[in-house]
């Protein structure tokens, strides 16, 4: 992917917006998610694409309201934590060259 957004560390001020149901982090690939991002419960459309420090077994078990999740390009991980999505209606992964399998 070239270009990118710069954010580098996720704004905390977004965690006082506790209604919040869709958020796109989509090209923030050096983005570290402090522990406040995963209190963001009310998601239900998340894109993280691209994002290089995703601990995507902690958003599973974090935002059990999803359902729509984009994890393309995401890389050196597993789907583990996936299952516990139970309203995930959409799943988009394309470009994940480098995804462990379960």
């Amino acid at each position: 992917m070239s270009g990118g957004n710069k954010i580098l560390t996720f704004p905390k001020e977004i965690i006082n917006l506790k209604k919040l149901r869709v958020l796109s982090l989509w090209g923030n690939m050096e983005m570290v998610l402090v522990n406040e991002f995963y209190q963001l419960h009310a998601l239900e459309e998340l894109d993280l694409s691209f994002i290089v420090n995703l601990d995507l077994e902690k958003a599973c078990k974090s935002f059990p309201m999803l359902k729509k999740l984009n994890i393309t390009g995401i890389e050196n991980t597993t789907l583990t934590g996936i299952s516990n999505l139970t309203n995930l209606e959409e799943l988009s992964m394309g470009d994940n060259l480098s995804l462990i399998h379960i």
